[in-house]
This record gives structure tokens, sequence and C-alpha cells, in this order.
């Protein structure tokens, strides 16, 4: 293994952030001529950071098929969760031949293609950040701050998420260095809803997002919030945005649902398990 592999998620600082908050360390997984980001728990097994890494490195098919042969006869225990589009794509089909799917999830992805990313929102989506707008409700953007993490943390306990959610303020700073950018909506209240976005070259990622719980925020807050962190997106020069799964892997996912009306496409990622 060597230095980290490129890509969003496999950029300096976002490994290093995502290995903090596994309690690991970050490191590159060589198959061949391709390269892999990943985290190396404290006994040795490995695993890929939270998000939607790609391989980099020779990505042909032949190389990517070699690759797949050496993880099947790794000798570290391994967990690979992948980018569901590009290399990482042709990656997670190469590996299926050699190591079955554990589980799959849907995954919510909006393609850029010059013009205003809302204009290829569903109907009644496209409504609701013209709602917004109506409210009067004021949207700024900025580096990351510890604002957002006081209000992701408290959205989370409300949900009664697992502690792998509950990133903490260390974790959240640390993303400037991956390109992130903190979108908050303000009401007559003051801080009502936030988000963060990634973006590192042609990728870019809808990361997390929070919103108040009383009073309610504005009728489409985060419908505004996302639409504003796409067009950033768009402009720094994202071919795509990952906006992301459900709360479980279900189809019919009340979060999936949200994220699909503002997505182009909804691709499947697979994980996969490797025990020597």
């Amino acid at each position: 293994m060597t230095a980290a592999a490129g890509g969003l998620f496999g950029s300096a600082a976002y490994l290093e952030a995502s290995a903090r908050h596994d309690g690991g360390t970050p490191d590159t997984l060589v198959l061949g001529g391709v390269q892999l980001p990943v985290v190396v728990e404290p006994g040795g097994a490995l695993h890929t950071p939270y998000g939607y890494p790609q391989p980099t490195g020779d990505t042909s098919a032949e190389a990517l098929s070699a690759a797949a042969e050496l993880a099947a006869r790794h000798p570290r225990p391994w967990r690979l969760a992948l980018a569901p589009v590009g290399a990482g794509e042709a990656f997670a089909a190469a590996l299926a031949a050699h190591a079955p799917a554990v589980s799959s999830r849907p995954i919510a992805v909006h393609d850029f293609d010059g013009g205003d990313p809302v204009e290829r929102f569903k109907g009644e989506t496209r409504t609701m950040v013209r709602r917004a707008l109506r409210s009067g409700a004021r949207v700024e953007s900025g580096p990351v701050t510890p604002a957002f993490g006081a209000l992701y943390r408290a959205a989370m306990d409300a949900l009664a998420a697992p502690a792998h959610y509950r990133f903490d303020d260390t974790y959240l700073l640390a993303l400037d260095g991956a390109g992130a950018v903190q979108w908050e909506l303000h009401d007559a209240h003051g801080l009502a809803a936030a988000a963060l976005f990634l973006v590192v070259g042609e990728e870019a990622t809808y990361h997390l997002s929070a919103r108040r719980r009383t009073p309610d925020p504005p009728p489409g807050a985060a419908n505004l919030l996302i639409a504003e962190g796409l067009r950033h997106c768009r402009d720094a020069g994202a071919e795509l945005c990952y906006l992301g799964g459900g709360r479980s892997g279900a189809a019919d996912d009340p979060l999936l649902r949200f994220k699909r009306t503002m997505a182009t496409r909804i691709v499947d990622r697979p994980t996969f398990e490797h025990a020597p």
C-alpha cells in the first residue's frame, strides 16, 4: 500500500478526516495498476471511506479485471463500496465475479448539462424552491463553521442516529481541504437549515445536511439549499453530484424519495466483502 489515491473521496483531506472519524489510518490499496483509497482498521482490515470512492491508475477493463482477481486473493479482510458510476461502477462489475455483493443501495445522482439544475427537478420540487424563495428566506454560503456541527448533531440526536453518523467538528472543519462549502438558510428565527457540498474536479457530493427542529424551517428550505449547492458544483466544473441514498436500502425509503425528485438518475451501489 502507498499514499492516497486521487479523486474527491481519495483526496488527502477527505481520506484523513474519514479515517480519523472511523478510528483508522488512511492508505491506498494497490491492486496491480489500480489504486483505491481505503481506511486501515486497528485490526488490519480495510474498508473504503464513507462516500463514493473511485479507483485510479490504470482503469482499463483489463486492469480492473486483474485488480478484482488480486482483491479476491488479498491476505487481509476488506469491505469495498465504490462510486456507482465510471471506473467505480466498472470495478464493481469486475469484483462481482469474485465476491458476491453483501448489500446494494440505490443512489440518487444529478448530472449537469450546463443549464440550471433546478430545471431538471420534478415539477413539484421546482414549486417548493419557488415557495422557499417567496418566504423571504435568505441563503448564504461560505467555509464550514461550528454552527453546522451543532445543528447537524442536534438533528442526529432527534433521529436517534447511530454514533457513526455523529460527525464531530474536527471532521467537519477538515473538509475545507476537500472543496467543502457550507450553505445556510436563514429566516426570521435565525439559522433554519444548512447543507455541506464537496466538489473536487469532476465529482461533487451533497455530503450532509440538517434542519432546525422548532420552529419548522420554511417549506422548501432543503430544496432551495440543494438547488444553490448544485449550482455551485456546476460552476466549479463538476460533471455530476451524488445526492446519496436513503436511510435504508429500500427503494421506497422516504429520504431517497425526496432526493429522487432532484436527481437525473438512480443507480445501484453494491458493497462487497472479503474474508480470507
